[in-house]
């Protein structure tokens, strides 16, 4: 049994338009317990960051301590969303890496409309292994690197010069 699967799947049938507007509003959904008891995040103003370090600063926010060497993908707003979508839906020990393609481009919007079209978005896992919804792709376990040491984990670190957020959801099975 996976520890996260009851949150995850909680969004199950959640329609697009049901996808939360702002990023504040995410990150509250995340810090919610009773919907993902194994997520954490964070949303807040990061203008005393320095911008090199970023999303290495931003992981500490949630208590995590990245190793000088910890790999973070960096990702256009398209893949942060598509990965924000696949999280808000997918179990990660035993979903496949798919995102519903109007769920991607709604939280697309949201993130441009937020943080501008220059933001930066990392995340912990090889952006080519996310997959359309109804597409075969590779399994969630197969490219990622752990921040928290959980045998399952992604997130979604991003910023502009003044806000930043970090959206990540561990999981065990």
């Amino acid at each position: 049994c996976c520890h996260c699967a009851a949150g995850i799947n909680d969004w199950a049938g959640v329609t697009a338009s049901l996808i939360p507007d702002s990023i504040e509003a995410l990150c509250a959904r995340l810090a919610s317990p009773k919907d993902w008891p194994f997520g954490r995040s964070w949303c807040g103003d990061i203008t005393d960051i320095r911008l090199r370090q970023r999303p290495f600063e931003l992981a500490r926010k949630l208590g995590y301590e990245p190793a000088e060497d910890f790999k973070f993908y960096e990702a256009s707003t398209q893949t942060a969303s598509k990965v924000l979508a696949y999280l808000c839906r997918e179990n990660l020990a035993y979903g496949r890496w798919q995102y519903r393609k109007r769920e991607a481009k709604e939280l697309e919007r949201m993130l441009v409309a937020e943080l501008g079209q220059y933001a930066q978005f990392w995340t912990s896992c090889d952006p080519s292994h996310i997959v359309e919804e109804g597409q075969q792709g590779p399994t969630a376990g197969s490219s990622w690197f752990s921040l928290s040491g959980s045998t399952f984990e992604l997130g979604v670190i991003g910023y502009n010069q003044i806000k930043g957020f970090v959206f990540w959801v561990e999981c065990e099975d």
